[in-house]
């Protein structure tokens, strides 16, 4: 398990002072450094009150991420290690890139800022500092090859769970990887893996989910058209912890249900997926619609053409016609 840090300890024991020299002998530092790390966490921006004889106290900031924080929200001890960062490459890159060999226990990214953020389709992912949730899950599925894409509709059915719970927010969802709020996209999600060859069967895979929570006035003006952000909808004060540890408690209870509520969880997706019983363009080609019939029990997208062949789609992009959003 990754070893605690100075913010680690602060968080532990916000409610109440902790000493430099008790922080010391928890991380075997002096109290010189102790003062040095507390003074790098305040130009960070955390809010650290110190007072003489008693020590320091952490001042709860819901829009500072942190790996204490994330896991005081969590209910399920699924997740390893959480890595919180200030800037990072995309995080399911890091993810790989972080994997060990035999690597068995799921870990979390989560950072302030992705400096080339990455979405489907190798599409950038517009990732502004602070204002949005970009985290990433890896772990060793338990699933077939077969039903990988119903990792993505979990992930989704999370989204969609948690924007509930924390928010009483209705969100909808576009196949197969986008959280839409009133015709604008609110998140995506996006699902990366590696296969062993001799076994049939993932090494590890990696779920990737960019939530936009706070409005950026400097959001570049086509993207405004298209985007939202979750404080546009929501009255109360948003943690982006509590939302990351929401998220990944749900997407893990769906995935651990997911054997014994298959049914239940497909049926979910479908009436959550807007698309359904509307035309549609696949992968902006304008030339050619289709009408949505359904999605079947493998998460596949079921389309009818013009001229009434039946066809099942397990992947691609695909737009409304006329309309980015069919409001339900």
């Amino acid at each position: 398990m990754k070893t605690k840090t100075v913010l680690d300890l602060l968080i532990e024991n916000q409610h109440s002072f902790i000493s430099g020299e008790q922080i010391g002998d928890m991380l075997h530092m002096t109290r010189a450094n102790v003062w040095k790390e507390v003074d790098k966490l305040r130009k960070k921006g955390y809010t650290i009150h110190s007072v003489r004889n008693k020590g320091y106290q952490y001042v709860h900031n819901a829009n500072n991420l942190s790996s204490a924080a994330i896991r005081t929200h969590l209910n399920h001890s699924f997740i390893g290690d959480i890595h919180c960062y200030d800037s990072t490459p995309p995080t399911n890159a890091l993810a790989k890139e972080m994997i060990p060999e035999g690597f068995k226990e799921p870990f979390l990214i989560a950072t302030d800022h992705q400096s080339e953020g990455r979405g489907r389709r190798g599409r950038s992912f517009y990732s502004p500092s602070k204002n949005g949730i970009y985290m990433s899950l890896a772990f060793v599925p338990t699933l077939t090859l077969e039903d990988t894409q119903l990792i993505t509709i979990i992930a989704a059915l999370a989204v969609k769970e948690a924007s509930s719970t924390l928010y009483h927010l209705h969100v909808d969802i576009k196949w197969l990887n986008d959280i839409y709020v009133h015709g604008k996209k609110l998140a995506g999600i996006l699902t990366e893996g590696e296969i062993i060859l001799e076994s049939n069967q993932y090494r590890y895979l990696i779920l990737g989910i960019g939530l936009n929570v706070f409005h950026d006035p400097n959001l570049p003006a086509d993207l405004n058209e298209i985007y939202t952000s979750l404080d546009q909808y929501v009255n109360t004060d948003i943690d982006r912890n509590k939302l990351i540890a929401t998220i990944t408690d749900r997407f893990f209870s769906l995935y651990a249900d997911f054997p014994q509520n298959r049914q239940t969880i497909i049926d979910d997706y479908r009436a959550s997926c807007f698309i359904i019983n509307h035309y549609i363009y696949i992968n902006q080609d304008l030339s050619e619609r289709f009408w949505v019939k359904d999605i079947d029990e493998k998460g596949q997208l079921i389309v009818c053409d013009e001229s009434q062949n039946i066809r099942t789609l397990n992947s691609g992009e695909v737009s409304i016609q006329g309309e980015t959003y069919y409001e339900r």
